[in-house]
């Protein structure tokens, strides 16, 4: 017992314990500088594609731009919170200027002594606010992770109205296990022509009735093809909590194939009730 003891607590003192707030790893190239609309840059434009990373705990690019021990956070930005709130009214005809479309994800990438807003569309495409000037970005390269597979997925679903139909799970169908997506229709067409009140009746991607405002994730866990990763998500009328996206590699590509509840419920058991 002893030495079981000094086994752990040697572990909790060499083996730090992995981050939750990570991100995907790609990288970004930037498109063009566009001026403000708030105020007049205060330097020359960076130059056309400059490269941009962001990573688990990292975001790399050009001064000021460069951010180790990075953590991420991702949240649904309406456009008068676009740029820190420095859009001119109205905010949304603003952003549409700026080639923003209607919905944003904002990754918050926080560093030791700073912190930057990259606004997201669901194709890709970001947008940083910086000096007086908009950035905008279009992706270059996203590595093949678990992290990236679910981010996307969120990203695309954040971006959307966040129901849960058959029309938003064919629109991210390409994130899905041919066997996730197999058991979704079959449940789809069972309960079409029920009287009765369906037993998952909320989202199930977020394990909510109300779409929470913000996600984290947490670095996965690999088990050979197989991967684990926890995903929290926060919000003002809902407590924060936790869902366990567990994912299959087939062909080189990972696939989210179910998930696991808070209640310790899975999807697919609750799709057989």
């Amino acid at each position: 017992m002893h030495r079981y003891a000094l086994l752990a607590i040697l572990l909790l003192l060499f083996c730090p314990p992995l981050r939750a707030q990570v991100a995907a790893d790609e990288t970004l190239r930037l498109a063009e500088t566009l001026p403000s609309p708030w105020g007049a840059p205060l330097g020359p434009a960076m130059a056309p594609g400059t490269k941009l990373r962001l990573a688990p705990q990292v975001m790399a690019g050009p001064a000021p731009l460069n951010c180790p021990g990075a953590t991420h956070t991702f949240m649904r930005t309406p456009a008068p919170g676009l740029f820190e709130g420095n859009l001119p009214a109205p905010a949304e005809q603003s952003a549409k200027s700026l080639g923003l479309p209607d919905s944003i994800v904002t990754q918050r990438v926080t560093c030791a002594n700073a912190g930057f807003d990259v606004h997201r569309a669901a194709d890709g495409r970001a947008w940083i606010g910086l000096d007086n000037a908009v950035l905008r970005w279009e992706r270059a390269s996203l590595a093949k992770s678990p992290e990236a597979t679910v981010q996307s997925l969120l990203v695309h679903h954040f971006a959307g109205n966040m129901t849960f139909s058959p029309e938003s799970i064919a629109a991210q169908s390409a994130w899905l296990s041919t066997s996730l997506r197999d058991k979704l229709t079959r449940w789809f067409a069972r309960t079409a022509g029920s009287e009765e009140v369906p037993y998952l009746s909320g989202d199930p991607f977020t394990d909510s009735q109300e779409p929470p405002e913000t996600f984290e994730l947490a670095p996965a866990q690999l088990r050979g093809d197989r991967a684990e990763l926890t995903v929290t998500y926060r919000g003002p009328s809902i407590d924060s909590h936790p869902v366990h996206f567990q994912l299959l590699r087939a062909q080189g590509a990972w696939r989210i194939d179910d998930l696991r509840f808070r209640d310790g419920q899975s999807l697919t058991q609750v799709l057989l009730r």
